[in-house]
């Protein structure tokens, strides 16, 4: 029996967001798609939800089309590829110092690590997908983080700080990574 070849997708066209030049965008993550790999090695899909009403099974969570070829490249040889060697497979020279009830980060690039973290922010903002289509980041901060990306420039120091949880194994002391939450809304 011959097999069926796939239907090859059309890739849309229309303004990158971030370079805000004109090109054929590519399907992009919102979360880079390497840190769903622990978590469903399993062979379970990931269960992604930001709101109680909605629900979506993924494998390699949520996606759209949304970044031109090289702003796509760019925030992935950046900024996500050395964020998955750090907090998903703990390399690129990261060490982590944990104890029952906290974890350090030492031997990290911090200026990397904060603009990998705003990025995914920036994406969620831009995303039209219905669990993140509410998401806001405010204007300034939307284009602060776009010209961060643009230039290369660091974020200003005491503006967007940027701290995260994990979960930590009691019996090994040893940060988990096959675990992925949903992140809610904070009222004040």
């Amino acid at each position: 029996m011959a097999k069926r070849s796939k239907k090859p997708k059309i890739r849309p066209f229309g303004a990158c967001p971030l370079c805000q030049n004109e090109s054929i965008l590519c399907d992009s993550h919102i979360v880079p798609k390497g840190f769903f790999e622990e978590v469903r090695a399993g062979g379970r899909p990931v269960v992604v939800s930001a709101m109680r009403k909605f629900f979506k099974q993924a494998q390699a969570g949520l996606h759209e089309y949304m970044l031109c070829p090289t702003c796509e490249s760019d925030l992935g040889e950046n900024y996500d590829k050395y964020a998955i060697d750090i907090l998903r497979d703990g390399r690129a020279g990261a060490s982590v110092q944990t104890n029952n009830d906290s974890f350090v980060l030492q031997g990290v690039d911090a200026t990397r690590l904060r603009l990998f973290v705003l990025s995914v922010f920036w994406r969620a903002h831009h995303a039209k997908l219905p669990p993140l289509e509410n998401v806001n980041i405010g204007h300034k901060a939307e284009e602060d983080i776009r010209s961060m990306h643009n230039t290369g420039s660091p974020p200003p120091r005491n503006s967007y700080s940027v701290f995260g949880l994990a979960l930590i194994d009691q019996e090994n002391n040893e940060i988990r990574r096959d675990f992925m939450s949903s992140v809610s809304r904070l009222k004040r």
